[in-house]
């Protein structure tokens, strides 16, 4: 089945962004218009950092928009394995960390009259046999628009944002650098914070920090007997050995399957319609409307990389790694925040690039 994307396609008139076309000034520049770009320019402006985001395509259009807009209060890795890389004592917090995230992106969205963007869910297990328990700390989001509401909340905080504008390289001074621009226009900041993982990695070229794999999306076509008590409570999701798959309803009676480190199958859409046809014995009323898929990087233990590399000064990093990226987001741009403007380090350790 031919790429077609359900975010997109239901977002058409969200606010387009100008290209740089003037040298600019601030204190710190953001590569990267996905979700960790949105979300961090939005806590920097919070706090009156002046602030550029910049995005070489369109704003929240890669990978955010193929994306399931499913947010755990939990790491990638369960506590159990997760302690066997950084030990149970770190586990525990950065699974705390990933609880508050949550907190916090609730917070954000009361303070600024937006909580209808996000549903809280308790999740179920789909096998049972082998976890039956069900648990909180979940939301579902059109991660679209929440990318767009932060960026429309950040530009009222003063928040400068372009799109369609790539940093091509960057020179380094006493106490400033320039970012280089590919419309032969530059910005001088104080510090950078890259949030793409894909020009990070090639930037860093440490390959073993990442492992690559492939994640794939369907959307049914709305179902006139959804079952409407369950899915207005719970997202289900399945734990299979290493491949990891997701249901999530949608506001138009829609389901969302999604399943990473699945593989690349021919037909990967056809055979994700009947995996969803096995879990919910809906046969007769699952039809395709769209499919999608995107590749992800993941770290060694299955946590984000934030804060400074050391090859690199004044320049950090908020890459949200794995499957649960959003809230990685949040923590890295929280951190990132409170070290940029009180040089607080308390959380560094847990998510630094020298912990692998």
């Amino acid at each position: 089945m031919k790429e077609n994307l359900y975010w997109t396609k239901i977002n058409k008139d969200y606010k387009h962004y100008p290209s740089l076309n003037s040298n600019e000034t601030c204190d710190v520049v953001i590569i990267g218009g996905g979700i960790s770009g949105c979300i961090t320019s939005y806590y920097l402006a919070s706090y009156n950092i002046d602030t550029i985001l910049l995005e070489k395509n369109f704003l929240a259009e890669n990978s955010i928009s193929r994306s399931l807009g499913f947010i755990e209060g939990t790491t990638d890795l369960s506590i159990l394995e997760l302690k066997k890389y950084i030990g149970e004592k770190k586990a525990l917090k950065a699974n705390l960390l990933c609880k508050k995230s949550l907190d916090n992106l609730e917070n954000i969205l009361f303070c600024n009259d937006c909580l209808h963007l996000i549903e809280h869910k308790n999740v179920k297990y789909i096998d049972t046999t082998t976890n039956a328990s069900t648990f909180k700390n979940c939301i579902i989001v059109d991660p679209l628009k929440l990318c767009h509401t932060l960026l429309k909340k950040s530009q009222k905080k003063n928040c400068k944002i372009y799109e369609n504008t790539t940093a091509i390289g960057y020179d380094y001074f006493s106490g400033e650098i320039k970012v280089k621009t590919s419309n032969s226009r530059y910005i001088k900041c104080k510090k950078i914070i890259f949030t793409d993982i894909f020009s990070s990695y090639k930037l860093i070229r440490e390959w073993e920090l990442l492992e690559f794999f492939n994640a794939h999306y369907i959307v049914t076509k709305p179902i006139c007997n959804l079952n409407k008590d369950f899915f207005e409570k719970y997202s289900i999701l399945k734990d299979n050995d290493d491949i990891y798959t997701y249901i999530r309803p949608t506001k138009d009676n829609r389901l969302m399957l999604s399943e990473f480190k699945g593989g690349s199958d021919e037909d990967k859409s056809a055979y994700l319609l009947s995996k969803l046809q096995d879990i919910l014995n809906y046969s007769k009323d699952l039809n395709i409307d769209y499919y999608f898929n995107k590749t992800y990087g993941e770290s060694p233990d299955g946590l984000p990389y934030i804060g400074q590399h050391p090859k690199f000064n004044n320049c950090y990093f908020n890459l949200a790694l794995g499957r649960n990226n959003i809230c990685y987001s949040l923590i890295g741009a929280e951190i990132l925040k409170d070290l940029i403007l009180y040089n607080d380090t308390s959380n560094i350790d847990l998510f630094s690039f020298e912990r692998v």
